[in-house]
C-alpha cells in the first residue's frame, strides 16, 4: 500500500510539473522558443535603448543650457563689478579735478586782488617819484603777465581735463 501511494504521488507530480512541448529541450540541449518572441524582445530592447538615448541627450542639453546660463550670469556680474569699480575711479577723478579747479580759481582771485591792490597803490602814489612809478608800473606789468599766463594755463588745464 505504501508503494502504491508513492507511485500515484509520482504520477501526479510528473504530470502536474510537466513542461509544455515548446519548452522542452531539443537535441542540442537548448530550449525551444516560440517564433517571433526573440524578434519582439530585440525590438523592445532597441526601443528602450533609443528612448534612453533621447532622454540622455535631453539631460545633456539641459545641463549645457543651465551651465551656459550660470556662466553667462557670472560673467555679467563680473563685468558689472568692473564697471562699478571704473565708475568709482571716474567719480574720484572727477572730485579731484573739481578740487583742482577750485584751487586754481582761488589762486586766480588772489592774484586779481593783488593786481587791484597794486592799482590802488599806484593811484595813491601818483605823487611819488618817477622811479617809484616806473617800478610800480613794472611790477604791475609783471603781475599782469603772470596773471595772463596763469589764466591761459588754467584754461588749457580745463580743456585737457574736460576731454
Amino acid at each position: 500500500m505504501y508503494t502504491k501511494a508513492l507511485f500515484f504521488l509520482f504520477l501526479i507530480c510528473s504530470t502536474a510539473f510537466a513542461t509544455p512541448k515548446h519548452h522542452q529541450r531539443n537535441r542540442h540541449g537548448l530550449h525551444r522558443v516560440r517564433r517571433g518572441v526573440g524578434d519582439k524582445l530585440k525590438q523592445w530592447v532597441a526601443k528602450i535603448k533609443d528612448q534612453a538615448a533621447k532622454v540622455l541627450s535631453k539631460i545633456q542639453d539641459k545641463t549645457v543650457e543651465v551651465y551656459n546660463k550660470v556662466t553667462g550670469r557670472a560673467e555679467l556680474l563680473n563685468k558689472l563689478k568692473e564697471l562699478n569699480e571704473q565708475m568709482a575711479d571716474v567719480k574720484d577723478r572727477q572730485i579731484s579735478l573739481e578740487n583742482e579747479i577750485v584751487q586754481k580759481h582761488n589762486e586766480l582771485q588772489q592774484k586779481e586782488k593783488e593786481v587791484e591792490n597794486l592799482k590802488y597803490q599806484l593811484e595813491q602814489n601818483k605823487n611819488a617819484s618817477a622811479q617809484e612809478k616806473e617800478a610800480a608800473k613794472k611790477r604791475l606789468q609783471d603781475l599782469m603777465a603772470i596773471l595772463k599766463q596763469q589764466q591761459e594755463a588754467f584754461d588749457n588745464d580745463l580743456e585737457t581735463k574736460s576731454l
